[in-house]
Parts: C-alpha cells; structure tokens; sequence
C-alpha cells in the first residue's frame, strides 16, 4: 500500500512538472567546440549550420571561448563577427548582412512558437537587430521582432513570440538575424550572439489534460493514505 502511494505521488509530481515546464527545444546553436552546426535537433528537426552574409570578404566567425554571454549555458563559446562593415543606418538595416540559419521539419508538421537567443555588442558594433524569415517568400520583408540595446558589452536574452503563420509548419523555413546601428568606418564592429533557440509550446488542451491527471492522482494518493 505504501509502495503504491509512493509511486502515485511520484507520478503525480512529475505530470505537474511537465505541465509546468512543457517547452519543448526543437532546435538551439550553442556554438560548443568552436562549431557553427546545431547544437540540439528535436526528432524530426534538421537545423543547417548557423552562417552570416556580409558584404566583406573577409568577413569571419570569432569564437569568445568561455564568455558569460549564454542563456543556458554561461561558460558555452559564443559566435560573432568582428568585421566593419555591420549597417551603420540606425532605422533600417542593410538586407546584405545579417546570421542566417534554417530549420527543417523533416516528416509531418510541428508547431513553431518561439525563437530566441542570448547576444550582445561591442562599443563599435550594431546596438540593434532585427528577426525576419523567409515564409512570407523569398523577399524576408515581415519583421518579426526587434530591439536595441544602447550600452556596449550588455549580455541580453531576446524571446520572439512567433505568430500563427508558424503553426502546424511543415518544410524548410529560413531565419535571419540583421545587426544595424554600428559605428561607420570602424573597426571592431563586434556583434556576439550565443544559444539561439526555437522552441515549441504545447496547446493549452495539453496544459489542461497534463493538469488534469496530475489533479487525478493526487486524489487517488490523498485517498489511499484516509
């Protein structure tokens, strides 16, 4: 009897820890080892490797080996590109420069509801970006979310609430992160950017039924112990 109310207490702790905590990774570049491909890939998501456009040629990946940039993981390396050629229009950026990286649901569909990612800049570099992606064809015009950050060297965690043109997405979708704002005509333009995520949260129904049965077997162990 003992053994059997330990087990239902168990069980019931852990359906409200998932009910809780049901964010799911589909997809996350935490740059470790130095590597620009994905870092996790849920089943059925394939991520391309995380790579930059930018006018330069010698425009280049520099890895912050042990940088306290990371969101969930503070001594994770940290990707950026030091180069002085990031927009320096404070409005706008330039469409040429930006991160890019892809995600493929490789059978069926899934939900795509956030993505976010740790970044910050040098006191050259671009202090704003932008989140675009090519589901509205090929142009990247829909902005998805935005902001600047002013002071230099300031580690912030940005979450995007994707809209329901993510929902139920089946294929390819490419994403792009622009940096704009920097400094004209200078060097060391640094724009960092660690563990870049896209997340999926389920369906309230599924809130409700994990609390559901949650709920069930707490009464079932609150009536074994009377």
């Amino acid at each position: 009897m003992r053994k059997m109310t330990l087990l239902l207490s168990l069980a019931a702790t852990a359906l409200l820890g998932l009910s809780l905590n049901a964010q799911t990774t589909l997809l996350q570049y935490g740059f470790d080892g130095d590597s620009l491909d994905p870092t996790t890939e849920a089943a059925n998501i394939t991520g391309g490797t995380f790579d930059h456009a930018n006018s330069a040629t010698t425009a280049t990946f520099f890895f912050y080996t042990g940088s306290t940039l990371g969101a969930s993981q503070p001594a994770a390396n940290v990707a950026g590109n030091n180069q002085e050629n990031w927009a320096s229009n404070d409005t706008d950026p330039n469409l040429t420069r930006y991160y890019t990286f892809t995600l493929t649901v490789d059978s069926g569909s899934v939900n795509l509801d956030e993505v976010s990612f740790a970044w910050n800049h040098s006191t050259n570099g671009p202090k704003s970006w932008q989140l675009r992606s090519d589901l509205d064809g090929d142009n990247f015009t829909t902005v998805l979310g935005t902001n600047t950050v002013s002071s230099a060297d300031t580690n912030t965690v940005e979450t995007i609430v994707l809209s329901s043109a993510f929902d139920d997405f089946s294929g390819t979708v490419e994403f792009r992160i622009y940096g704009y704002g920097a400094v004209q005509n200078t060097s060391g333009q640094g724009f960092r950017i660690d563990d870049v995520t896209v997340s999926a949260i389920p369906e309230p129904g599924t809130f409700a039924m994990l609390a559901g049965l949650s709920s069930l077997m707490w009464v079932m162990v609150l009536r074994r112990k009377k």
